[in-house]
């Protein structure tokens, strides 16, 4: 590979390909899209603000913005992005695009609401770590290799979601936010 920064990403890719799908620069729009639309739901269930309580329906078009995330949704970010020249915020503005066509219209505003890009990264980069480790880099007891990799299981980020939002609904009700 001739365009490779790294080894990684060069003559290991063969080694390291099963961690793209968490750790490419594809993976973290994902995270990030997750994360802000877990914190959205948060908020909306914590009833603490003025942002209205969201039906079931709308939390599920909340959480496909992640759970379908594609090429396609990464690229309207990276064109977000060359305008605005801010990861971050072109993913916010992603998600604000993407929910100003439903009912969730209304509510586009508290996307990113009280939050800084750093609060959106390191969320983001935890989810990475920890479903990167739960599903592609498992080592046995008392051995120093690594098990063959795995495929992604969906059912144990969203465990990790609910714990997140389990977390902010504990800092919200102990008045530290």
């Amino acid at each position: 590979m001739h365009d490779a920064i790294s080894p990684i990403d060069g003559r290991y890719f063969e080694k390291t390909r099963a961690l793209a799908p968490f750790f490419s620069e594809q993976a973290l729009m994902r995270y990030r899209v997750m994360m802000e639309g877990e914190y959205l739901i948060a908020l909306s269930l914590l009833g603490k603000t003025a942002l209205r309580k969201f039906t079931s329906a709308e939390i599920k078009t909340i959480r496909a913005l992640s759970a379908s995330f594609n090429e396609d949704s990464y690229k309207k970010i990276k064109d977000i992005e060359r305008t605005t020249n801010h990861d971050v915020k072109a993913v916010e503005y992603f998600i604000k695009a993407e929910l100003t066509r439903t009912s969730l219209k209304d509510s586009v505003e508290w996307v990113h609401f009280a939050i800084t890009s750093e609060d959106t990264n390191n969320i983001a980069y935890g989810l990475m770590l920890s479903d990167a480790m739960a599903n592609a880099i498992r080592t046995p007891v008392g051995e120093g290799s690594a098990q063959p990799f795995k495929t992604a299981n969906i059912g144990q980020t969203k465990r990790r979601v609910r714990k997140f939002q389990c977390a902010c609904r504990r800092i919200s009700q102990s008045g530290l936010a």
